[in-house]
């Protein structure tokens, strides 16, 4: 039983030692393969440098909450591994959620969403924490398409990225794509 935090510490020393310096000596990656981005790419949602900004602009807006103090990045904070670094999360009126944040790095290659599985994709994913009543506590998905037709930036910005004003799917699609 003692010998496994030996060979651990053996193999992580060879790592270090040999290999580390032979992976700088290649220099950096390259770019993505485009075999990759096609395998994690959604046909449905094949993203743009603009849908990623939109995207970006929504995951870190707290006006996306009931009451404009909780944005998808207080929870996945990007300085804490996209988690909350906490038991459970924090939501609207300070309530505390059920389960920790999961992190979101490399979400799109996960078969499900959340801890339990419940959504199939990252659009769906990203569409039930807003309406959620501890965590983002917004009523209907028409609440949510309201408050963003209410806001020019985004007006303009789903008119750029899509052609057509704020809805609820392409507001997931954008965040989905970040």
């Amino acid at each position: 039983m003692r010998r496994f935090p030996f060979v651990a510490r053996w193999i992580a020393t060879v790592a270090v030692v040999w290999i580390y310096p032979l992976l700088l000596a290649q220099g950096p990656p390259g770019p993505i393969s485009s075999e990759l981005t096609k395998f994690i790419t959604p046909a449905d949602n094949p993203g743009s440098d603009a849908m990623a900004r939109l995207g970006d602009q929504l995951f870190d807006d707290k006006r996306l909450s009931a009451d404009n103090t909780v944005a998808c990045n207080t929870c996945h904070e990007p300085r804490g591994g996209f988690t909350a670094r906490a038991e459970t999360a924090k939501g609207i009126r300070d309530q505390s959620g059920k389960r920790n944040t999961p992190t979101i790095i490399n979400a799109a290659f996960f078969q499900t969403q959340f801890w339990d599985g419940r959504a199939a994709t990252l659009e769906e994913q990203a569409k039930m924490p807003i309406l959620n009543p501890i965590e983002m506590g917004m009523k209907s998905p028409e609440e949510v398409v309201a408050k963003l037709r209410a806001i020019p930036e985004y007006v303009t910005a789903f008119n750029d990225v899509f052609g057509r004003p704020p809805n609820y799917d392409d507001m997931a699609r954008a965040i989905a794509g970040v």
